[in-house]
């Protein structure tokens, strides 16, 4: 039998698009499915997708993060994480067309006004320097940027050529669940020795990114 997460949530999921969650449920479900640059794991921060950071302190006081994705970081249909998905994501996230309610998750990143007010997220702070390094500028140090941010579902990288042109990537249909108690369809992953899940019954329109 295909193996089901029970989730118990006090109203019914609006959207598993990670940008657009606003209930506990939802970012409950979400932090399940997604794993950003950082996790946390028996109370602390540790690196997710990232296996490593650099952190730099630069002249004008804005910081540098540096990013190394983990090699073995891929989504569940076998493709690898980039970081590219993260910029595509969190550039997604600012952009003032995608509605957000979480946008100023990111407020702390350089350019974030100017992107927002000119509707160029290329002016954002994050960059990919290459498929596996992913460079962030905060306008200037903010302590809970890996531990809040990094960790936070809204963070979490997208498949650009899954999201662009796909409206229901993530649309849950209210019909089939009920509050409280809502049974939903998810398939297993394995990674590491450990289980993982994504989510099935959507047309396999979201694919999401394995935990390691």
């Amino acid at each position: 039998s295909t193996p089901t997460l029970r989730a118990v949530v006090c109203a019914p999921l609006a959207t598993l698009d990670p940008a657009m969650y606003t209930s506990a449920g939802e970012s409950s479900v979400l932090s399940t499915l997604f794993e950003g640059l950082m996790r946390v794991r028996g109370g602390k921060t540790e690196p997710g997708m990232a296996k490593d950071y650099e952190v730099e302190k630069n002249y004008d006081d804005t910081v540098t993060y540096t990013f190394r994705l983990r090699s073995s970081a891929h989504w569940s249909d076998g493709e690898k994480v980039t970081a590219h998905d993260f910029v595509y994501a969190w550039r997604r996230l600012v952009d003032p067309e995608t509605n957000s309610p979480n946008a100023q998750l990111l407020s702390m990143l350089a350019g974030f006004d100017e992107a927002r007010e000119e509707g160029d997220m290329s002016l954002l702070g994050v960059k990919a320097e290459d498929a596996s390094t992913l460079v962030v500028t905060l306008s200037s140090p903010c302590s809970y940027f890996l531990d809040s941010v990094c960790t936070d579902p809204a963070a979490a990288p997208l498949r650009e050529e899954l999201v662009e042109g796909n409206e229901s990537f993530a649309l849950v249909d209210i019909n089939e669940m009920r509050p409280w108690r809502q049974k939903i369809r998810f398939t297993k992953m394995h990674s590491c020795g450990n289980d993982y899940i994504f989510i099935e019954n959507f047309d396999n329109s979201i694919t999401c990114p394995e935990s390691l």
